[in-house]
Formats: structure tokens, sequence, C-alpha cells
């Protein structure tokens, strides 16, 4: 993939983070809460610079040269030079400083805001190529917008919503949060749209901040593109019901995914049968989206006897263990996953520098529901020279 592509990739990857995630019962380890400075010791067996991936400017410096070919060789702009005035304030904007900050302005928030399109922009082309009325396409598309709100589909609504906007001149935007009435810990996150004629609206973006356990996510469970983000540690992880669960796995997945670059991971595949079902417990560490670093740990099964594909069903809800997750650079913690029940632990940070995999150690727990399938699961692991300990049902790893 080419440097612009990449960096196009990425931002796009940025700016989703910045309304990602879904609100769910758990958070990080309050007893460890990682500091994100890099750590150069070299006496640490796990000493390694790393090297320092895509800041949020290159990446718009990428998009600015994207649109400079577009536009010399295909005669228009993908994207167009008219920015919206966006900002977040309170609890938001908080959240966003401090995960600058924790990425020593790698990741930057406030140049994103900056420097997102005017979505207003070309709106009358678009409404007389299609031969459309604003006014009814307006009310068409809030009228769809509160149909998805009444029936809970918060983010749906949110789209919905911001369809509608596009055919409508907004002056700004502010991201903002108001402490729920019946729940004041809870802070219901909103956008004011303040329009050229003068005239405000507010709409809920289906989006909450727990002020309790540190999570920025959704009122649905099933999160925004199955993700949640913890704000103790600033990690994205997985929620237990995430739109990837009806997809399976399948080793063709981990082939593109380093096949396209965006990715530099290393994996483990433990795989045995046990109680008439084959079983794959695959571990995976190293680079994501060249923006982060992550670890997962996903559990995955399918009927005993089938040999020709590499599919596997997610594990289901009978399924599910409850397991553990840390990743650690050198002596560094990265983050750390709490014990849960879950069948996809994950972790996503974005830090100062990237780092191989091989510099990286993921460690984890799993809680089995017999002990002859810890004892199977144990002597497939230590095999594959994941260092394994065994304590009934108990098992800790490391690799």
């Amino acid at each position: 993939m080419k440097n612009a592509g990449k960096k196009l990739m990425c931002i796009v990857i940025c700016t989703l983070i910045v309304f990602t995630s879904a609100l769910v019962p758990v958070s990080a380890n309050e007893n460890i809460v990682p500091e994100h400075k890099v750590v150069y010791d070299i006496d640490d067996p796990g000493y390694n610079e790393g090297e320092p991936h895509l800041t949020t400017a290159e990446i718009f410096s990428g998009i600015d040269r994207l649109n400079v070919i577009c536009e010399k060789f295909f005669g228009f702009k993908p994207f167009n030079g008219e920015k919206l005035k966006v900002k977040a304030d309170g609890i938001m904007a908080d959240i966003f400083r401090n995960w600058s900050e924790s990425s020593n302005q790698t990741l930057d928030f406030d140049l994103i805001l900056e420097s997102i399109p005017n979505i207003g922009y070309g709106a009358e082309e678009i409404t007389t190529l299609f031969h459309l009325s604003p006014e009814v396409f307006n009310d068409a598309l809030k009228q769809k917008a509160a149909e998805f709100s009444a029936s809970g589909k918060q983010f749906s609504s949110f789209f919905i919503t911001f369809m509608r906007v596009y055919l409508l001149v907004i002056d700004d935007v502010t991201i903002t949060a108001y402490p729920n009435e019946q729940t004041p810990d809870i802070y219901n996150v909103k956008i004011v749209i303040k329009y050229k004629d003068g005239q405000e609206e507010t709409f809920d973006t289906g989006m909450v901040y727990n002020g309790i356990t540190k999570v920025f996510g959704t009122k649905s469970k099933g999160g925004i593109f199955g993700f949640n983000v913890d704000t103790n540690d600033y990690t994205v992880f997985a929620v237990t019901d995430p739109w990837q669960r009806n997809f399976g796995f399948c080793l063709f997945y981990d082939f593109m995914a380093n096949a396209t670059k965006l990715y530099d991971y290393k994996e483990k595949r433990i795989t045995f049968t046990y109680d008439d079902k084959e079983w794959l417990f695959e571990i995976w560490k190293g680079k994501y989206h060249q923006i982060g670093i992550g670890a997962e740990l996903g559990m995955y099964n399918r009927p005993a006897g089938i040999t020709k594909t590499s599919f596997y069903n997610c594990a289901q809800d009978e399924d599910m263990m409850v397991m553990s997750l840390e990743l650690y650079q050198g002596s560094r913690l990265i983050f750390s996953r709490k014990p849960q029940l879950h069948w996809w632990l994950v972790g996503f940070c974005i830090e100062e520098r990237i780092y191989d995999a091989d510099f990286l150690t993921v460690k984890g727990t799993i809680d089995f529901p017999d002990e002859g399938m810890a004892e199977i699961f144990t002597d497939t692991a230590r095999d594959l020279g994941i260092t394994v300990t065994v304590n009934n049902t108990h098992v800790e790893w490391a690799w």
C-alpha cells in the first residue's frame, strides 16, 4: 500500500476513535495504571527504541498531497479545503486533551477537530444533482433518526442525523457532555450544531462517559465497530458481542491483515480437540494500523471432525471463560485488562513509538471449565514455546 493510502487509512481510524466505543461494566486494573512514557533502559531484556509512527500532522500532510494528486490527474479534490469549526468542551475536552498528552501529541485531537471538512460543503450541488428537496429530505431523515432513537439504536440515529445535517449550512459544532439526570456519574455526550441562519440544535450522539469506570462509549452494548475506550490508560478494547462475532475466524484474516502493511504482528495458535469440539485459542501481539501497539486473546471452536477448512466460529456465551490480558514493553506495563467473562480480550494503545512484536511480552490467565481442558491447553501451549503454569482449572501463560 502506498504511503498516501496508509496515511489516509490512519487518519480515518484516528477520526473514528474520537467517536468510538461502548459503555460496559469493565475497567482497567485500578492498582496498575500504565505510564505512557517510553522506557529506554539498555539493561532491560526487552529494551528496544522502537520507531516513531505516523503523527496526526503527517497524516494530514499526506491527505493534502493526495488532494494535489487527485486534482492534477482527475480534476477534483476528494477532501475539500473548507473546514468545519469543531470544538470540544467540558469533560470531552479533558478526555481528548489527556489522550493527546499521553501520546505526546502523536494523536493530536486539536488538529483533528480543526481539520474536519465542512460537511455542508457542496450540499446544494448534491441536492440539485439528485433532484432532492432539502426540506423534504431533511424532515424524512429527522423522522427516521427519531425512530432509531426510540428503538434503542442510538448510533444509527446519530449516523442518520449526520446525513441530515449534511444538507444544511453549519456554522460550528461543539462536542459536549451533560450529566444524566437519573445517574449523575454517567454523562451523555451530545453535539450542539449552530447554523449560519442563527438557529441552534442539540442532538444525542448515543455515546456516554462513565465517571466511575472512566469508560467512554455508547449506550448500546455492541459499541461502535465493536470497541470501547478505557480512559484510565487510553486503551481501546472489545465488547463481548461485537459485530465481528458473526464472522468467526480463519487463517485468511491474519494473511490479509499483514498483507496490507497496516498490521505487523505475530501470533500463536493453540489448537486441540476436547469435548467433541475443535478449539482454537489465538494470541496476537505487535503493531496495529502502524499507529499503535496491542495484543489479543481470542477463543474459537467448531464441531469435531472438520478438517477441510481453517474456519472456526467465535465462542458463544455458553463457552466464554474468565480471562485476563496484559501487554508489556520490557518491564513496562502498557495495559491491563482485568479478569472478565469474555471470548476476545483486546487492547490497543496509541503511544509515542511502536515496537516490534519481539520486544513485546503478552501475559494472561484463563479459568477453564474443568481440569482436563486446562491440562490439554497447557500441554499444547508449551509445545509452541509459551510459558504456562496451571493450578487446577486456572492457567497463567506468557509469551
